[in-house]
């Protein structure tokens, strides 16, 4: 990822003593999709720093399911191509 090709802003950080949480939003700066990080940070040394934990590569979504979303249609069961498809 070229970092100088992308825009990253601080959407919202809410603080609880020596702990916060920040949402990050990163997006390429000639538009397209994007995507939020979530973190939590820990105040050491008189900085805030990630704080160390196991990685949410979702941030606080849900973990995928492995169901369709609602109006989906149906998909063929996994190793067969979908009918009209080569």
């Amino acid at each position: 990822m070229l970092l100088n090709a992308m825009k990253v802003e601080v959407v919202s950080v809410s603080f609880r003593d020596k702990e916060a949480d920040a949402v990050v939003s990163i997006a390429p700066k000639e538009g397209g999709a994007g995507l939020k990080m979530n973190y939590a940070l820990i105040a050491e040394g008189g900085k805030w720093v990630v704080k160390p934990g196991p990685a949410k590569p979702h941030g606080n979504a849900a973990a995928p399911t492995g169901e369709l979303p609602a109006g989906h249609p149906p998909a063929p069961p996994q190793g067969e191509k979908p009918k009209g498809h080569p």
